[in-house]
């Protein structure tokens, strides 16, 4: 009896440490074999255990491990995806990477990147169709993490938006290092599912994808309104009677809204989506709105139609001016409908239209019946904060940039030491923002008027055209 027993022990001591040899071996990671389950703490940059995580696991691998430097030159690299559902795991799936962002890539250590993968593929299952290019936002900016979610659920809910970006949180390891929290995008584009139109052929009158950029930083594809603002195609064109054409029609459309007739502006203009986009734009109170970051559609033989909407880690309550000024940061006040300029610009297309009275009465209207969304996108960022906590926090582990202003963030974020204190300030932002434009559109709460200053738009001389 006591043989047997001894005999035991022996049989599940092997077992044991054949256990732990599996398990360690499944540390190393290689290019070919990429495995997940067992690693260490993420104060080691590692993976910990992947079951006790909450949101999808990302980790890239560039070839030869080389840093990614650039954001205008891919360099190749494989994914894989765990900690999802089997059917949208990925193991080793080709792909190339480079930077994204404008003043994020060179002002903050955290970056954000592009990705394209060989074939088109629908990451963690989030977009409307299969896609070849997604974005991987850092949103180093926004210390809860959620304006860009909460900016996206609500204009989900408005029918005269045509496309909304998806959008999932993963927590990232590149080339065996811990990068913290990334919120998976789509890319602004031309593509099924995305912005659907039409911008193959040489006549003029063809699909186009536009982005308002007053700060480019190069100077291709760019074009100038008679206002003198500068925008950039986004979308496929080839010749520069199609760029001439673009600009010239988004010139029509500033000199119709000049006129303030409704017929003569609704020729050129899908209003319906100019008010959604607005009530979108000034409920989150973007400050990104005139400079950068907002886009217009024009579908080939059709009118033109405001967004694709984008970028709102500057909004609700996280940027202000130099001076403090509360019209930038307080859940009180128009911002978007203003027509001011410090460092970031307001909208000259909503300032225009809102001297339209029937605008601003199909306004008033359309926020009685969307206002219950703003509510809804108060709650949806609570869940997404508890839902992800561990997660979140986990990232500011890597990152601890609670008492550091990293570009525009007022004086009420500064003083926040903690995630939960953030969803907590941005939650309280978005139900106050609701209340206070309920009572701006009834006419019983007086907005205030900033200095008008000058416009400025960056112009430089256009160059070659296409992509």
């Amino acid at each position: 009896m006591k043989k047997v027993f001894l005999w035991g022990c022996l049989m599940l001591s092997i077992i044991v440490v054949g256990y732990f040899l599996f398990a360690s071996s499944l540390l190393t990671n290689k290019d070919d074999n990429l495995v997940f389950d067992v690693v260490s703490d993420t104060s080691s940059n590692n993976i910990t255990d992947i079951e006790a995580l909450e949101m999808p696991v990302f980790e890239i691998f560039t070839e030869n491990s080389a840093p990614i430097e650039s954001k205008r030159e891919y360099i190749n690299g494989k994914l894989s995806i765990s900690n999802v559902s089997k059917n949208l795991e990925l193991t080793n799936e080709p792909l190339q990477i480079r930077g994204r962002g404008l003043s994020s890539w060179y002002l903050i250590e955290k970056k954000s990147y592009r990705i394209k993968f060989k074939s088109k593929n629908n990451l963690l299952g989030q977009g409307k169709e299969k896609a070849r290019n997604w974005t991987l936002l850092a949103m180093h900016y926004d210390k809860s993490f959620l304006r860009n979610e909460a900016a996206y659920f609500f204009a989900s809910k408005l029918n005269g938006i045509s496309f909304v970006s998806s959008s999932s949180f993963v927590e990232l390891w590149l080339n065996g290092e811990y990068q913290g929290v990334y919120e998976v995008c789509d890319q602004i584009e031309v593509n099924k599912g995305r912005v659907d139109i039409d911008d193959s052929g040489e006549e003029e009158d063809i699909g186009y994808l536009v982005e308002i950029n007053l700060f480019p930083e190069d100077e291709y594809n760019l074009i100038q309104t008679s206002n003198g603002e500068t925008y950039e195609i986004k979308s496929n064109y080839v010749n520069s009677n199609q760029e001439k054409y673009i600009a010239d029609y988004l010139s029509k459309c500033l000199k119709a809204i000049e006129t303030r007739d409704r017929e003569t502006i609704g020729n050129v203009i899908d209003i319906p989506s100019a008010v959604d986009c607005y009530i979108v734009e000034e409920f989150m109170k973007n400050h990104d709105v005139g400079g950068t970051s907002f886009y217009f559609t024009k579908p080939k033989g059709d009118k033109l139609y405001f967004g694709p909407i984008w970028d709102f880690d500057l909004s609700s309550g996280n940027a202000d001016n130099d001076n403090q000024d509360p019209a930038f940061r307080s859940f009180k006040y128009t911002y978007v409908g203003n027509l001011y300029f410090t460092n970031i610009q307001q909208s000259s297309w909503f300032s225009a239209l809102r001297k339209c009275d029937w605008f601003n009465d199909m306004v008033k209207k359309r926020w009685k019946e969307v206002r219950k969304y703003g509510l809804q996108t108060a709650d949806h960022v609570e869940e997404m904060a508890n839902k992800y906590k561990s997660s979140f926090e986990r990232n500011f582990t890597k990152w601890p940039i609670f008492d550091q202003k990293i570009l525009r963030e007022p004086d009420e974020v500064l003083a926040i030491k903690s995630f939960g204190e953030q969803v907590d300030y941005l939650a309280d932002w978005l139900r106050n923002r609701v209340i206070w434009l309920d009572d701006y559109f009834a006419g019983t709460a007086e907005d205030i008027k900033p200095k008008i200053l000058v416009r400025k738009s960056v112009v430089r001389n256009r160059g070659q055209q296409g992509r």
